[in-house]
């Protein structure tokens, strides 16, 4: 390597931002990041990273793309966006999008597909039941009504 080589990768090594970040590969060869390593990562021009059900994705090449616009992914930079992506009701496309951006997982994150089923609504009671509960106690409170 040479001197100007050397003195570069000294000052690559210098700034923070410019490291890769320091993530272990866990045994199955997925990295694993720190979320303070995730955290790191919020520039919207090159270097964006979200978690979603305890897996990082880098989706700064992503933002224009995004059918809602790059705000609503750049408002998440760096942080874990779980609760967002499951409000908003995403496809099973947009899932699919979203496995071309991962880059591994986060420390101690849930990365099952339990855990967002179950904060997305898909188990337990499923609307129609509990529409229809709704409807039989309105149907009930009629009926003691009319009686009265």
């Amino acid at each position: 390597m040479s001197n100007t080589e050397d003195s570069k990768a000294a000052a690559t090594s210098a700034d923070p931002a410019a490291e890769p970040a320091k993530s272990a590969p866990a045994d199955d060869g997925v990295k694993v990041f720190t979320r303070g390593e995730v955290a790191g990562h919020t520039n919207e021009e090159n270097d964006l990273m979200i978690i979603i059900m305890g897996k990082v994705y880098k989706v700064d090449k992503y933002l224009e793309e995004h059918p809602g616009g790059p705000e609503i992914i750049a408002d998440c930079a760096g942080q874990d966006a779980t609760e967002e992506f499951l409000d908003t009701g995403h496809s099973a496309e947009a899932q699919e999008t979203l496995k071309k951006y991962f880059v591994g997982n986060v420390e101690g994150g849930d990365t099952s597909s339990s855990s967002a089923t179950t904060k997305s609504g898909s188990e337990g009671p499923s609307m129609t039941m509990m529409i229809a509960v709704l409807a039989i106690l309105f149907a009930i409170f009629a009926a003691v009504k009319l009686q009265a």
